[in-house]
């Protein structure tokens, strides 16, 4: 259900929509967590430069995020993430277990539907 795309010359792991610095939408809590298992395992097994993800929503303070529709984010967080934010992602899942819920973390926020 997710697509993530791996550039081996820039080492870039593009994942859209899927990881990024900001409120990380989840509708199937399942697959969601699979598929960062998915991207943890891979950027063990190549080298991941920068994730950069589609857009931010995310400030430089630590769990601030933006207001949903604000135009002017004078201090946001920087756009690439790296392969420890990926596996920080993968630990706050794993706590959570199987029930969906919200958590604030540094530079993303999950954040079920």
């Amino acid at each position: 259900k997710f697509i993530a795309v791996y550039d081996p010359s820039t080492q870039l792991l593009l994942t859209g929509d899927t990881f990024y610095p900001g409120r990380l939408y989840i509708r199937d809590w399942s697959s969601f967590k699979q598929s960062i298992d998915r991207l943890v395992v891979f950027s063990k097994s190549n080298e991941v430069k920068y994730i950069p993800g589609n857009h931010i929503e995310m400030s430089t303070t630590d769990g601030i995020d933006y207001p949903v529709g604000v135009t002017y984010q004078p201090e946001e967080q920087k756009l690439p993430l790296n392969t420890d934010d990926l596996q920080t992602l993968q630990s706050a899942l794993s706590k959570l277990g199987e029930n969906p819920a919200r958590a604030v973390l540094n530079k993303f926020i999950i954040s079920p539907k």
